[in-house]
């Protein structure tokens, strides 16, 4: 179990987490949400130990995350940052072999255990065929789906995403989706960051808003995604609906709409009647 007990934390004289707590259960897959400037990103940075905490405190499994040695923190927590750049030339299949680094022996290199858990990490992720290639000759969403690759090969209980499928096109968001639900009901606890509102209603049982550094909405995402929840954390109008085939609820933004005529298949705004 992941526990957030009232944490404070920022950058500098900037305090971003006002005081956030939350309860993550072992096996959960949990989708973190907010507008831009919210705390998301600083929230993860937090959970992982990049960004120190001012107050609270943060336990895993009932140790505080701080005192645990760094490899073994790495044998337990993964996580895709929201940018991942690498300045080297290596080629994708050693970068992905990073993710083994933890279970290294001092001086030893990678066995042929870690070598066939990062080809099967490439081959889950679809860029199997990119092993041999130099990421620096790979588009910007295959580079992400290495970084998520690496993850996976790492074998870790948590896996922590921060807008990991971002630059990546629709079919591809589903299918690591996909394969994060795979890993989920395998026994690994997700916490994706994301923005995407209907990416993560379609895969996550439980949604926490932030907004203005922190909790707003947490519960279970049939109870807390509703038109009137989503559309004043946003401060936009929001329409929900089912999903046609999974019947989860999905977001609809309505464009330029002040008033919406119910009898009339437009919408009023600044710029007269659209059709």
């Amino acid at each position: 179990m992941i526990e957030i007990e009232n944490i404070v934390a920022g950058y500098q004289d900037q305090e971003v987490l006002k005081g956030i707590s939350l309860k993550i259960i072992h096996n959960e897959m949990i989708g973190i949400l907010g507008p831009n400037g919210s705390g998301k990103t600083t929230l993860i940075m937090a959970l992982t130990g990049v960004v120190p905490i001012r107050s609270g405190q943060i336990l895993l499994d009932g140790k505080p995350v701080r005192t645990y040695p760094t490899k073994e923190m790495a044998k337990r927590v993964a996580c895709v940052p929201q940018k991942s750049e690498i300045s080297f030339d290596f080629t994708n299949l050693s970068i992905v072999l990073m993710g083994r680094y933890p279970y290294l022996d001092s001086w030893a290199g990678y066995s042929k255990e870690d070598r066939d858990l990062a080809k099967d990490a490439m081959r889950q992720t679809g860029i199997l065929k990119l092993a041999q290639k130099s990421i620096k000759r790979v588009s910007g969403g295959e580079s992400q789906l290495v970084t998520i690759a690496r993850a996976i090969a790492q074998t870790t209980e948590i896996l922590i995403l921060d807008e990991a499928t971002s630059n990546l096109d629709a079919a591809k968001k589903i299918q690591v989706f996909d394969l994060l639900t795979k890993k989920n009901h395998e026994g690994a606890t997700v916490i994706c960051v994301l923005h995407d509102l209907n990416l993560a209603a379609l895969y996550c049982k439980r949604l926490v808003f932030l907004k203005d550094g922190k909790v707003v909405i947490d519960g279970q995402t049939q109870d807390v995604f509703k038109d009137s929840v989503l559309s004043e954390i946003y401060e936009t109008d929001i329409r929900v609906s089912e999903h046609p085939v999974t019947g989860t609820p999905q977001a609809h933004f309505v464009p330029f709409c002040n008033v919406l005529d119910s009898g009339d298949s437009f919408c009023r705004n600044k710029f007269g009647r659209v059709n």
